[in-house]
């Protein structure tokens, strides 16, 4: 999991996923450095089973980054997701897609959160598939 704050933390019970914590606890494409060496970085891609992408790396203004920049480190039978909803389809799942994984963007993940906040400040529930339809239209 490459990972950046609570959302992260929540997700990381995921089968075999990647942990990467830096010590300032924000991960971004310009500090891929933190990493001792690339051969561990890929070498724990090429172990697990779902890389899953939990900073703002390709989120808008900075659209065309990712962390992973060698294609080759993907493969079809990696699930490759992302939290990242804007833009839904960043150039992480776009390049994953084209190597042939299964992805999944960060708008379900912002939809649940949307309908909690909804349900907490207003103490009604969501029309959460309404919204989701809108959302994917």
């Amino acid at each position: 999991m490459l990972r950046a704050g609570n959302y992260a933390s929540a997700k990381a019970h995921l089968d075999r996923a990647i942990a990467l914590r830096p010590e300032q606890g924000e991960y971004y494409y310009n500090r891929a450095n933190v990493l001792k060496e690339q051969k561990e970085f890929k070498a724990a891609i090429d172990d697990c089973h779902i890389l899953s992408n939990a900073t703002r790396v390709g989120m808008e203004p900075n659209t065309e980054q990712s962390l992973i920049t060698d294609l080759d480190w993907l493969r079809s039978d990696l699930v490759v997701t992302d939290v990242v909803y804007a833009p839904p389809h960043t150039k992480l799942l776009r390049d994953a897609q084209s190597a042939g994984c299964k992805t999944c963007d960060g708008l379900g993940m912002l939809l649940c959160q949307g309908a909690e906040a909804f349900r907490l400040y207003s103490g009604l529930e969501m029309p959460v598939e309404e919204i989701r339809a809108l959302l994917y239209a």
